[in-house]
């Protein structure tokens, strides 16, 4: 049996964050460790969290997603990077990899082909 993946998430707007950790805690592969509304929390609690896996809204508040990738990536070894973008956020999507993102999913997806496409990255 594989591992079961570490995942935190950082997405600002309470109601997406809900159904998000909601869809990932009836996967039985995935252990949801923690839920920040914004990088600044992220960013101080990251390295104790140690998750494998961060989805990282394209569209925070204060401070911009994809300036904080490398931060991100940076602390903590292996972690993988998934930018979740809506569907008006095409342009940042392809700034999103350069910027250290690992792979991109859709919040506009069912919520099962978005576990199925989460469980096939990782």
């Amino acid at each position: 049996m594989r591992k079961r993946v570490a995942v935190a998430i950082i997405e600002h707007d309470p109601l997406t964050c809900k159904v998000l950790m909601g869809l990932l805690q009836k996967a039985k592969w995935v252990r949801v460790l923690a839920a920040y509304s914004d990088v600044e929390s992220a960013l101080r609690r990251i390295s104790r969290d140690r998750p494998h896996v961060i989805l990282v809204d394209l569209e925070l508040p204060r401070r911009s997603a994809l300036t904080c990738l490398p931060a991100l990536k940076a602390s903590v070894a292996g972690l993988k990077i998934v930018a979740l973008a809506g569907r008006h956020e095409l342009d940042r999507v392809f700034q999103a990899f350069p910027a250290g993102a690992d792979a991109c999913l859709s919040k506009e997806e069912s919520g099962a082909q978005f576990v199925r496409s989460l469980r096939n990255f990782c």
